[in-house]
Formats: C-alpha cells, sequence, structure tokens
C-alpha cells in the first residue's frame, strides 16, 4: 500500500513561555503591550488516543496579514480525561506564542526582546517548530 507523504509548513514563529499567570491575564498584556486582540476561542481539540481527547485553551487574533495564538501547553484536564501536554518535549513550559506574520514585520526576536520584560514572564524560549518531536501537534 502506498503513503502519501504531504510536507507540512512550520513556517510560523513560536515562542515557548514560563508563566504563572493565568490565561486570560497573559492574553490581556499581550493585547496591551503589541495592540493585538487575542480573544478567546474554541479549545484545540487533539485526540491522542481513541479513549480520549485532550483540549488545550486557545487565544487567537487574525487578520489579513497576521495570526498570533497563544495556547496554554497543559491540557484542560477532568474525569474524564487526564491531563497531558500539546508538546511533552517542553513540558516546562507554561504557553506557546505561535504568530504567522505573512508581512515579515514581526520577528521572533522582536517579540522575545518585548515579553522578556513583561512581569509574570519567568522565561522564555525561541523554538524551532521543524526540530520537535510533536510537532505534528501543532498543526490546526
Amino acid at each position: 500500500m502506498a503513503r502519501l507523504n504531504v510536507p507540512y509548513d512550520f513556517s510560523f514563529e513560536l515562542i515557548a513561555l514560563l508563566s504563572s499567570k493565568k490565561p486570560h491575564k497573559l492574553a490581556w498584556e499581550i493585547n496591551r503591550i503589541f495592540g493585538f486582540s487575542l480573544i478567546r476561542t474554541v479549545d484545540i481539540c487533539l485526540n491522542f488516543d481513541k479513549e480520549f481527547d485532550m483540549y488545550f485553551i486557545n487565544y487567537l487574533y487574525k487578520t489579513d496579514h497576521l495570526s498570533v495564538r497563544l495556547i496554554k501547553n497543559k491540557s484542560v484536564s477532568d474525569m474524564e480525561n487526564p491531563g497531558g501536554f500539546l508538546l511533552p518535549e517542553l513540558n516546562q513550559y507554561d504557553y506557546f506564542l505561535i504568530v504567522e506574520d505573512f508581512s515579515e514585520e514581526l520577528t521572533s526576536e522582536y517579540i522575545a526582546d518585548i515579553l522578556r520584560n513583561l512581569q509574570g514572564i519567568e522565561h522564555l524560549l525561541q523554538v524551532e517548530a521543524d526540530n520537535l518531536k510533536n510537532k505534528e501537534n501543532l498543526l490546526f
């Protein structure tokens, strides 16, 4: 049986954030600093196993030339769904900021420099999505 190999596009900026802030407070701070309007949208659902799905808190700001997404790394857990991580290899980070700037005005270096000074961000890491073991989890 032949397999279909489809190359995925990971041409976005990915910044991992270590922060104890609640998701809505972090989204508000990012909105305030960058002039975005990150709004909580439907949680991202990933089916890791036939027995359970994992849901991840998701904030999105989208224009014609820019897409910014703030995602909580740890899934929302309850009695039916055990907790897990969107990117287990980066389980020490609380959030991911994914930026797709088609005008190429926002770079991860620029965003990281500003976020480093944000109170409540203990650490951040600029990540090459292509090098991640579970990079397919970022395709939604």
